[in-house]
């Protein structure tokens, strides 16, 4: 029987339905070196992901070194841990095949236990394939999900560099301090404040996050977009979706106009059409960050800003959410503020990173909210 007898770790994955199985594009790789078997799982797999062949371990380890697999299917033969141990990383869901169950576990026991590994057995009859693809779900959604984790630390990781460079300043100041403490005060303020803001921003970076993958109503996203403004130090944000198949299909709808969060009505008086030459529009449909440190000098200054906004705009930051590759939205911040309240040149190149990893999350809690097709905005 084809159809899953085990899961060493049942609590790494919970059980997806087929239809609701959307994972997003992933890699996937069979190792196998029966043509005809070969060929009943790619035909299985394709509609999931990009489906790679292999026959043997030495073209294994040739394909790890062009892909990030997320799966990998692989015959019992090759499956014992010592002949694959180092090849892929732990985010690689595994799924053993064979035909004698006693031997699949054997070979199951070999592998560490922190790694998601999964056996079925063939061949299975035709009416049998929804375990094998519900399997196969269950380990893209883990491999997803190591992934973002991943992410998600690296990304933290970055921010304690960050708090640590600001420490040794501190301590560099400290021991000039020794020398010329009179001359040198001044910079240990500078340090020390710098050190401060580093770690506040820190703060409300967690904050926002913990808050993204928290929220589980539209309410709690826009909710969470003004205090993004704050950790760029900008005057403003808007927060745009795009809108696919709603009353304006092929529009930018604001969720939120100028930090303030718009009722339905109020929708079609912010809309902003993709064809218009508009920071917003040109941000989406290029799908890549706009940085313009003097609007009055840019072509995509539109008259809605200068109207709309309550404030003169000088310089603006516009970065596009994006799912599966594809621009789902917008968020735009106005006026970089300088610490000191002096004229400032705009936004950074560090301004703009930070916002490109936030919309990253962001695109996770509208994906998870469902918003992408607007249904719960209409």
């Amino acid at each position: 029987m084809g159809y899953l007898k085990g899961i060493k770790n049942e609590s790494a994955v919970a059980e997806n339905s087929i239809e609701g199985g959307s994972v997003g594009e992933a890699f996937i790789l069979i190792l196998n070196q029966h043509p005809e078997i070969t060929s009943i799982l790619e035909e299985i797999c394709r509609p999931y992901g990009k489906v790679y062949l292999s026959k043997d371990v030495e073209e294994t380890i040739s394909l790890i070194q062009k892909y990030n697999f997320n799966v990998l299917i692989v015959n019992e033969q090759f499956a014992h841990y010592h002949r694959l141990k180092g090849l892929f990383k732990d985010s690689t869901g595994v799924i053993i095949f064979g035909e004698i169950e006693k031997k699949l576990k054997i070979i199951i026991n070999q592998w560490p236990l922190n790694r998601m590994l999964n056996y079925s057995l063939y061949p299975f009859k035709t009416e049998e394939k929804n375990d094998f693809l519900r399997l196969l779900i269950n380990n893209l959604h883990y491999s997803a999900l190591k992934t973002e984790v991943k992410t998600l630390r690296d990304f933290t990781n970055l921010q304690d560099i960050r708090l640590d460079e600001a420490f040794q300043q501190i301590e560099n100041v400290k021991k000039a301090l020794r020398i010329s403490l009179v001359n040198e005060l001044e910079k240990r303020i500078s340090a020390e404040t710098k050190y401060l803001s580093y770690k506040q921003d820190f703060q409300k970076i967690e904050s926002i996050l913990k808050r993204l993958y928290l929220a589980n109503d539209v309410t709690s996203l826009v909710d969470i977009v003004s205090d993004i403004k704050e950790i760029v130090r900008a005057e403003s944000i808007s927060f745009y979706i795009l809108d696919t198949d709603g009353d304006h299909p092929g529009v930018l709808k604001p969720l939120v106009w100028n930090e303030t969060i718009l009722s339905h009505p109020e929708y079609s008086k912010h809309v902003v059409s993709l064809d218009q030459n508009d920071f917003a529009a040109s941000a989406i449909t290029q799908g890549n960050p706009i940085n313009s440190t003097d609007v009055t000098q840019d072509s995509r200054f539109t008259q809605r800003y200068a109207r709309q906004l309550r404030f003169p705009l000088y310089n603006i930051l516009c970065v596009p959410i994006m799912h599966d590759r594809k621009a789902i939205g917008v968020l735009e911040v106005y006026n970089k503020k300088h610490p000191s309240n002096t004229p400032s040149e705009g936004f950074s190149e560090e301004d703009q990173n930070l916002m490109l990893n936030l919309s990253e999350h962001i695109s996770i809690a509208i994906n998870k909210l469902n918003l992408i097709q607007y249904d719960a905005l209409t």
